[in-house]
Order: structure tokens, then C-alpha cells, then sequence
């Protein structure tokens, strides 16, 4: 046979950060971490004043519930005593307010799947935005802590 194939560039499978649609993946048992900047439609940096995330099944099962602290909680006081699915937190991040940071704990047991999440941050005026939004990945363990 005889023809022509067209070759296009291929769309990343995770956007940057200011993107609605971001893939967020990690491996189970493992502390999960990544820092956020957040900008309005004109480029400006925003001041984070609180955060939630939460990710769901595709029937609507919350499997994470993230929340904002003032600063970052113990891991052995506050993170592992939390309930499951909220073993993790959103702080302001090392650039004070202008960026966020999400940890999800190594105790944290989300099981290995795709789930539907997004990210909600507060601004200093008190409004909500969606910061981002998309499929958080959870890719199964191959080992078990021997700890």
C-alpha cells in the first residue's frame, strides 16, 4: 500500500501549574510533595490564605481530604493520628503566601487507582478559587515497609 502519514506534536500528559487539568501522581507509602503558584488572569501572583483538596472515586467516595495549617503539623502527632484519608496537609509555602505547598503523607492509605480531585485556595479578601483540578494518580507499592 501507498500513502502519507501526518506526525503531530503530542500534547504533554501534565500541563503547567495555572492548568485546570493536572495529573498529579505518586507511588504508595511514599510522602507525596508539590509546591503551587497561584496568578490571576493577568499574570500577578495571589496571597494564599487557606487551601482545601479533596479526591474522590468516580462514585463520589472521598479518598483524600486535604487542609490548610498555619504551619506544618507533626508527622507523628497530628499526621499519623488523622484519620486515613486526611494524612497530609496544604501550607503556605516557602515563599510566605504566594505559594502553596501539598503534602500527602507516607501514612496516608489511598489505594492504588485514578481518582478525580481538585484544589481550592482562599485569597485575602476571603474568596475561593480552583487552583487546580484533574486525575490524582496512585500507583501501587510493589514492596511493604518493613518498619
Amino acid at each position: 500500500s501507498k500513502g502519507l502519514v501526518n506526525v503531530s506534536s503530542v500534547d504533554r500528559i501534565t500541563p503547567e501549574e495555572d492548568s485546570k487539568a493536572l495529573e498529579l501522581r505518586y507511588t504508595q507509602k511514599t510522602d507525596f510533595y508539590r509546591t503551587f503558584t497561584w496568578k490571576n488572569s493577568d499574570d500577578a501572583v495571589q496571597t494564599v490564605t487557606g487551601a482545601y483538596m479533596q479526591a474522590k472515586t468516580s462514585a463520589g467516595v472521598t479518598v483524600l481530604d486535604l487542609r490548610w495549617y498555619a504551619s506544618v503539623p507533626t508527622e507523628a502527632t497530628v499526621i499519623a493520628l488523622s484519620p486515613a484519608n486526611t494524612r497530609g496537609y496544604l501550607i503556605a509555602g516557602a515563599v510566605s503566601g504566594t505559594t502553596l505547598d501539598l503534602h500527602i503523607s507516607d501514612k496516608n492509605d489511598v489505594a492504588a487507582g485514578t481518582y478525580a480531585y481538585d484544589l481550592f485556595v482562599q485569597d485575602s479578601s476571603g474568596d475561593w478559587d480552583v487552583l487546580a483540578a484533574g486525575s490524582l494518580v496512585v500507583e501501587a507499592a510493589t514492596s511493604s515497609n518493613p518498619y
